[in-house]
């Protein structure tokens, strides 16, 4: 949500409860009433400072006064939330399909990860009895009368335990065994997240040790109360993970679209995306959608990117182990340069044994590419410091995890989507009118954009033709064509 200063502020919030099988349960907020309210008085920062804000109960009058009295550096947002209690729909207890599809057998093999690793999972808490092998830390509660350790939804406690449940014959196998989980309750007994809560429980993890911190709600209105805590975080050097949302759409899903936060798809046994999953090219990756989670004292399926977005963030949590470190920038990287290619988000589905080989003690962004990563590239070729600096850049992950192809020519919808992404993907505002690109598609906001310049019409008034391979001189316009429009 903009944040605004004017007198009247409405807004309509449609919000994921991150279930497949399960109505998303939602907060509706028109015009406030002639009843009290709630709204964030949020102080402006700069990008990467803790977020500085009070909640204020008020009125219509009191709002006012609010927008008269607020100074220059101040902006008004209304408090919205999320609901993210679920019911499983399936109270069987299948194969976890996930740990083949995400090469954790093979990822295991190097490490099950370190207690030393900790990963925050901001959500409705998580049950002190959860299969977590006494690596629960204390945690803390941002609603009223919470408590980290006591979890009123089970929420939580799926979402944790996919991430890290303990390997002792008992239940689930967590991606990362040995992380220890550090639980910031911000979902009421209702499954309620308001976002003030949220930015209070991001702030607190990033100061209380997190390395890595998993967010499983959000809404397709952007906070940005949240995004300043989301902003800290990253400046901090803790990686996010957020889920890309239930709503089956391309709509940009907040928190997991905001830049830096590695948002997160769930795809089936087969890769496919399930109907359920929101995609598009904000979402970064996929990961297995269904998972088990405890149901009483048996077990049952629990599906949705709530609960992909643990296996994600559990991967990086075995990355990080023996006391080594990655900042966001690296994160991001490794994980998308292990993934098997989709069209439907920005890179494709998870690889955890990629992940960890791509890994060493404390990296950074710069020491991924110390050593070529494609076996394709052959060292001292004319076009491999290129390639490198392609890859490093995030202009392209190539055609797999080891190779480039560099032989190999390319579309017209990878043109467009190397240059809005070597651009720095610039939001785009533009009516599609290609037929031929769908929305959702991997290029469709990089086509739109590269048009919005004028470096392309299109092959019709009506098509664009993203799958015929540019040519060269086509590559040349193009090119010439962006940068008298970029000047």
């Amino acid at each position: 949500m903009r944040p605004t200063k004017l007198p009247f502020i409405a807004l309509v919030v449609t919000l994921s409860v991150f279930a497949s099988g399960v109505s998303a349960a939602g907060a509706t907020s028109g015009a406030p009433g002639d009843g009290a309210f709630e709204v964030i008085l949020r102080d402006d920062v700069p990008t990467g400072t803790a977020p500085s804000f009070s909640v204020v109960e008020t009125d219509l009058d009191g709002l006012f006064d609010l927008v008269v009295s607020a100074d220059d550096d101040q902006t008004i947002e209304m408090n919205g939330s999320a609901w993210i209690s679920a019911s499983p729909p399936d109270p069987q207890s299948p194969n976890q399909w996930s740990l083949d599809s995400s090469q954790l057998l093979e990822a295991w093999t190097r490490t099950t990860g370190s207690a030393d690793t900790v990963i925050a999972v901001i959500d409705t808490g998580v049950n002190a009895d959860a299969n977590l092998g006494g690596r629960l830390l204390a945690g803390a509660t941002f609603i009223d009368g919470g408590d980290p350790l006591v979890d009123p939804s089970m929420h939580g406690t799926w979402v944790a335990e996919v991430a890290a449940a303990e390997h002792d014959e008992i239940g689930i196998a967590g991606v990362c065994p040995g992380c220890a989980i550090l639980p910031v309750q911000v979902g009421d007994a209702e499954g309620r997240v308001q976002w003030s809560a949220a930015a209070a429980g991001i702030t607190w993890a990033v100061d209380n040790g997190a390395d890595i911190i998993n967010l499983s709600f959000g809404s397709n209105i952007q906070s940005q109360t949240i995004t300043d805590a989301v902003n800290y975080a990253l400046a901090n050097d803790v990686i996010v993970i957020g889920a890309a949302g239930n709503n089956g759409t391309a709509t940009e899903f907040f928190p997991a679209a905001i830049d830096g936060v590695l948002g997160v798809a769930a795809h089936d046994a087969t890769d496919a995306r399930y109907v359920w999953s929101n995609y598009g090219p904000w979402a970064d990756v996929s990961a297995p959608g269904c998972s088990i989670g405890r149901i009483g004292s048996s077990y049952g399926t629990i599906c949705g990117t709530s609960f992909a977005a643990p296996i994600v963030a559990g991967a990086i949590g075995l990355a990080v182990f023996d006391g080594g470190a990655l900042d966001p920038a690296a994160a991001e990287l490794i994980v998308e340069a292990g993934v098997r290619a989709q069209d439907w988000v920005e890179t494709g589905a998870i690889d955890a044994a990629a992940i960890v080989a791509g890994d060493d003690e404390d990296t950074t962004a710069e020491d991924v590419v110390e050593e070529p990563r494609f076996t394709d590239v052959p060292a001292g070729a004319f076009y491999s410091t290129p390639v490198e600096w392609l890859a490093e850049t995030g202009v392209t992950s190539g055609t797999s995890p080891t190779t480039f192809s560099p032989h190999q020519n390319i579309t017209r919808g990878q043109f467009a989507t190397f240059m809005w992404r070597f651009y720095g993907k610039p939001s785009v505002d533009t009516e599609n009118h290609f037929t031929d690109v769908p929305d959702g598609a991997y290029y469709t906001r990089a086509v739109l954009w590269m048009a919005s310049t004028g470096a392309t019409s299109g092959t019709s008034p009506t098509t664009f033709s993203p799958h015929d391979d540019v040519s060269r001189a086509h590559f040349a316009t193009f090119l010439w064509r962006m940068e008298q429009g970029q000047s």
